[in-house]
């Protein structure tokens, strides 16, 4: 079946899009354990970019390529170049604590902060960057929980324990903490794979708003999910990029034998 796409959703005449992140030449091995090779691609401004491929493809490491937090393994050696805008973010002369800021993060499994409110949670990132001014804190708080469609459900409660939200609540609770400093760019790493259905369609309704505002790139297992919210999709394999391009063109007229196999259900 064909997918139909939207009013918002990218049109063949779209690729004229900016180009938010661009990989080029990208491999990462951690000890004697090549990950990634020769990973080359574009994210487009204010687009979701869907990650897919089979497990231990590489999904993940790519994603978090994009954020530096392989910075965090020693084993880790990572070549080639990510730009952000025109900034090598593998540059030595790169400022980290920039890069943090324009580039948020959520996580498979929930992680909010366990000692902290709600409130609190939100508010965590701004109050490190050193905003003290309340009402300030208060409409930002606001804001990035109705981003993360919980701000209805929370409003009465912002100042209980965090972990008295539901698993869902805490994954949107996550993510209103990484809108609250205003990133350029959200990854989402499998954000909904725990989830139950109902978080599940909040979180995506919320994916599909937030690229009003910045660029999303997710890590999928699911392809129904990437249909439903993404505008381009990246297909790996082995540590390789095997195909990448519009939604459209990616689920009705893949290119590689490879991606109409992985596309019909033949592996996973």
């Amino acid at each position: 079946m064909a997918i139909v796409l939207s009013d918002d959703r990218v049109s063949k005449h779209e690729f004229k899009q900016p180009d938010k992140i661009k990989v080029d030449s990208l491999a990462v091995s951690f000890g004697d354990k090549n990950i990634l090779s020769d990973v080359s691609l574009n994210f487009k401004e204010n687009k979701v970019t869907a990650i897919m491929g089979p497990s231990g493809c590489g999904k993940t490491v790519l994603l978090r390529s994009l954020n530096r937090m392989h910075d965090l393994n020693n084993s880790s050696k990572i070549s080639g170049s990510v730009f952000l805008d025109s900034t090598n973010l593998y540059s030595d002369s790169f400022d980290q604590y920039l890069h943090r800021q324009k580039i948020g993060m959520v996580f498979q499994k929930p992680n909010p902060f366990p000692t902290m409110s709600i409130y609190d949670n939100v508010v965590a990132g701004l109050k490190l960057n050193g905003l003290r001014d309340k009402d300030r804190l208060d409409t930002i708080a606001e804001r990035s929980l109705k981003m993360a469609y919980l701000w209805d459900e929370v409003k009465d409660r912002l100042h209980v324990n965090a972990l008295e939200l539901s698993g869902g609540q805490q994954q949107r609770l996550c993510i209103a903490r990484a809108l609250a400093v205003k990133p350029e760019v959200l990854l989402m790493d499998e954000p909904t794979s725990a989830l139950d259905p109902l978080s599940t369609v909040m979180i995506e309704d919320s994916i599909r708003e937030l690229k009003k505002d910045m660029t999303v790139v997710i890590v999928t297992h699911n392809l129904e999910q990437a249909k439903r919210v993404s505008d381009y999709v990246v297909f790996m394999y082995l540590g390789k990029v095997v195909e990448h391009g519009e939604i459209n063109q990616m689920f009705n007229h893949p290119k590689k034998e490879l991606t109409k196999k992985y596309l019909s259900g033949a592996f996973s």
